[in-house]
This record gives structure tokens, sequence and C-alpha cells, in this order.
């Protein structure tokens, strides 16, 4: 049989869009559906803030106390109809003059036919009324809810009469719940302040109605990263509204972000700002490189990933003076190797399963094992660790990584972990 060449579909359009809305910052985002749907969405938003919060010190407004209510569909709603209650909700929501109310229908609202759409009627100028007819699973799968947010508040909220506005961006399609998406907007913000250029709106990492109504207003769009959706979702951006975009996406790892910002210095006549912030990124990155080199030089490497494209994190430890013994990666979709752009340079290798990782832990007999799908490894004098799902943003990608190692193998070495028993206790007993 033919391989895949899609991603597989997993949970339901309801979901994926309620995910999405909850970063229209100053919108009230209300379910109108059972309970129990709401429920599992809450969690899906807020159990990766409670974890980073309480295990990392790592705070995501938008994940610890989600703008996200329920209508709370129940037997009687489902026999006689729901729109009335939700039209009650939707007013009591309006008297808090949120930015916008966003309405998403799920399965049972979309199955007993209740006229969602017809909530629109009660917009008023200074809170749009947006209803996304996710309708659960007859929307599609999770990825599919997102593209239908995504498109349904560009269409209710994007004002058309908007002018550019020189030496400004739009981000678009930063991941919804992610560790990294707050610092990388910070890091993103940062760099490209020091040449003049502001962010005008985030579609949709974190953005307030009037952003995304002044999408617009940003001269020059810019991919968060380059995947099948993005590509999708700046396709139709282009077609839609005319928007103009980077030919490229945001910046990971040492080598990316000196171009990235000389092609941005190009388009907007500021290459003489954006040299200094290079040289003084790079300078940065040096020290660091050269203060964790006695601790890191020479310990060997061994990585199992998915098929994603892994340089920012190859040539950072590199740098450092550190081995890649074995570069195991999990193809699932047999889309060809992407892992790395210099393939002769690293022992990379195509593998069905984990047990081509065991045998060549084995073989190898690496310091270091990292993986970002698995931590079932068998005992051995190393240490294990996990790799994030997607890149710290600028020069210094792989830094924190490293950092860790270098405290890790000091911990081993010196038999500091035996001091995190009562941490260990605390939190995972």
């Amino acid at each position: 049989p033919p391989a895949p060449e899609r991603q597989p579909l997993y949970g339901c359009a309801f979901n994926g869009a309620a995910t999405t809305a909850v970063h229209l910052t100053d919108a009230i985002v209300i379910a109108h559906a059972p309970r129990s749907c709401a429920f599992y969405t809450w969690q899906n938003v807020s159990s990766p803030g409670r974890k980073n919060l309480f295990h990392r010190g790592i705070f995501m407004p938008s994940a610890i106390s989600p703008n996200f209510e329920c209508t709370q569909m129940g037997q009687t709603e489902v026999v006689f109809g729901g729109t009335e209650k939700l039209r009650a909700h939707i007013q009591r929501a309006m008297e808090r003059k949120p930015g916008a109310v966003v309405v998403i229908s799920s399965c049972v609202s979309g199955i007993i036919g209740d006229d969602v759409l017809s909530m629109q009627n009660m917009s008023t100028p200074q809170t749009p009324v947006v209803v996304v007819k996710a309708d659960g699973v007859m929307g599609g799968d999770y990825m599919e809810g997102i593209e239908l947010c995504l498109h349904t508040l560009a269409e209710e909220l994007i004002d058309r009469g908007a002018e550019p506005v020189p030496m400004t961006v739009n981000i678009i399609g930063e991941t919804g719940v992610a560790n990294e998406l707050d610092v990388n907007f910070r890091t993103v913000s940062e760099l490209l302040g020091q040449m003049g250029i502001t962010v005008n709106c985030r579609f949709l990492g974190g953005a307030t109605a009037a952003q995304v109504k002044n999408h617009l207003s940003g001269r020059l769009n810019i991919l968060a990263a380059d995947n099948e959706d993005n590509r999708k979702l700046r396709t139709w951006l282009e077609d839609r509204y005319g928007c103009e975009f980077f030919d490229g996406c945001l910046p990971v790892g040492f080598q990316e972000p000196n171009e990235f910002l000389r092609r941005l210095g190009q388009y907007f006549g500021c290459e003489d700002k954006a040299s200094p912030v290079i040289r003084r990124e790079q300078e940065r990155f040096k020290n660091e490189i050269e203060s964790l080199k006695p601790r890191l030089s020479g310990k060997r490497i061994l990585m199992s990933t998915i098929n994603a494209n892994m340089d920012w994190l190859l040539e950072t430890a590199s740098a450092a003076g550190m081995e890649f013994v074995w570069v195991g990666v999990l193809n699932y979709l047999h889309t060809g190797m992407s892992v790395t752009d210099h393939p002769d340079r690293y022992p990379v290798e195509e593998i069905a399963d984990w047990s081509a990782v065991m045998k060549n832990i084995a073989r190898t007999k690496p310091d270091i094992v990292l993986s970002n799908y698995t931590s079932a490894v068998p005992e051995g004098d190393y240490i294990v660790d996990n790799m994030p799902m997607s890149a710290l943003v600028g020069f210094h990608s792989g830094i924190p990584l490293l950092r860790r190692w270098a405290l890790l193998t000091k911990n081993v070495r010196e038999g500091e972990w035996i001091h995190d028993r009562a941490l260990f206790e605390k939190y995972y007993a």
C-alpha cells in the first residue's frame, strides 16, 4: 500500500477552535456545549500551564486562567433547543464589555440544529460577536478547528481599510499552547526593537480584538514556523487580504538569525542597525559556549527524534565540543529525511521503532541520551533528557539545553543529585 502523506487526524474541531480562540486575550470565549466538552477543552488548555507553573516556574497566563465559559447544555436544551440559553449567556458576557465575544459550537448544538450563526446579530460597534461553527467533529479534527477559528476571526474582525504602517510586522501561526510561546515573542520583540521594528499583531499567539482588526496595518507578515498548516494560512491570507510575507520564518539556531536580521534590514532600509545587533548576539553566544566547554567538551550524545530539522541543536552542541554518536529519526510519515541540512556531518539513520535506539545505546555508550517521544531506556551510566518539540527563537536556541546538561553532568559526577530526594518526593510521590 502507498505510504501515508498527511498527518493523522485527532481530536475535534470544537477543541481546536476553542484552544485557539482563548488567545484572543480580551475576548470571552463561550462554548455552546455540554460542560463535559468544555471540561476536556479546559484541561487541554490549562494542564500545561499548571504543570509549568508548579514544576518549572513558567507562567502562561492564557493557560492558567483561560477566558473560556460554557452554556452547559443539558437534556432540556437537547430536546427543546439551546439558542435562548446561549443568547442569555452572550448578553451577560457583553455586559462585561470584552473586546469580543467568540461562540464555538459543539457536536450537540450542531446535531440538534441550534442557529448559532444568528447570534452574530447581537454584535455592537464596541463588542463584535463572532461565531465559529465548529459543530464538534462535524467541522473536522483538532487542526481543522484551528484553521476554521483563524479564518472566522479574520473574516469577522479584520478591517480591510487599514493601511500598512512603516517598520511594523505581524507574526503568523504561533503554536497555541507551548512553553516557548511568550519567551519567543519577547526574544523576537527585543531583536526587532533594536532595529526600530515593532510587532503590530500576533495572529494568534496572543492578540486583542483591536490588534486583529488592525492586522493589515502590519507592513510585513512573518511565519512563526515553517510547517504545512502555517503555509496554508499564509496562502489564505495572501489570497484573501493581499498580505505580504517575508520569505522564511522566525529563525532558530546560531546561523539563521544572521540572515534573518540582514534581510529584514534590507527590506525596511535599516541595514546599518542589523549589523550591531548581530555582532552583540554573536559575542554573547561565543561567551556562553566558552563557559560551557570545560564541562561538556568531549561528551557523547545519542539522539532519537521525529522527522524535524534539529540543526539548531546539532550546531550548538558541536560548537561546545560535543559529539553526536548516532541520530535515529522516526520518520512516521515517510516524507523524506529532514532532520539536518548537513547529513554528511552526523551519523543519521531512519528507524522504525524504539528497539533501534536500545541497540545503539549499548553499541555507542553515550554520555547523554536525548529523545522527544519516549524516555523508556535501559539502565546505564548516562543521562537521559528530553528535547522541546519546538525550539527557542534566536541565536541562543540550544544554550538552555546545554546549560542543563552541564548542571546534570556536574551533579552526577559530584553526587549532588542525592540532595534532590526531598524535591522528588514532593512532586512525584
